[in-house]
């Protein structure tokens, strides 16, 4: 019963031989012994790759997967509502829906296919942020007298978090 951990060169090389030796029991018979192989299958891996941002006009975000290992295959899934043009693809193209919209990230995960042997699927997820397009609004407008100054007040949304004046005349800011 006892447990064998394979080395790093086992695992490169792909195998190793394992034998088993009786003790010397008393009397004339001597020792024997039963060699086994033990094949070490490499573990599937799998990257959904680095977690995006895209703005939400867009509509889409463009995937870069890859698996290797023992894995011959993967597929795409969603926890949210929108669609791939093919979730067998590495680089599929996911379309959000409106509540991947509404919540305003989607998580994507990446799994392999069961490869044969003992080496189980294997998954990994990433996060597609999606952000709000940025809005303006400069208010109403306004009158001024020639001899004064006007307080503005802009509004930011969506996006942005900061907004910049400009204008078409010569004064000043």
């Amino acid at each position: 019963n006892a447990v064998y951990t394979p080395s790093g060169a086992d695992i490169t090389t792909g195998s190793v031989t394992l034998t088993y030796t009786t003790n010397d029991p008393s009397g004339p018979c001597g020792s024997v012994n039963a060699a086994m192989t033990l094949t070490i299958d490499p573990a599937a891996t799998v990257s959904a790759n680095a977690d995006q941002t895209v703005c939400v006009s867009v509509g889409t975000a463009t995937l870069n997967g890859s698996f290797g290992g023992s894995a011959s295959s993967s597929s795409w899934t969603t926890a949210g509502d929108g669609t791939f043009d093919n979730a067998n693809l590495l680089g599929a193209v996911y379309t959000f829906g409106a509540t991947d919209i509404t919540n305003g990230s989607v998580i994507l995960t990446l799994t392999t296919n069961d490869p044969t042997g003992p080496c189980g699927a294997v998954s990994d997820a990433m996060t597609i942020t999606i952000e709000a397009l940025p809005t303006a609004n400069a208010n109403a407008d306004q009158n001024t007298c020639s001899a004064g100054t006007t307080t503005l007040n802009g509004i930011v949304g969506g996006g942005a978090t900061g907004g910049t004046w400009t204008t078409a005349g010569d004064g000043t800011f």
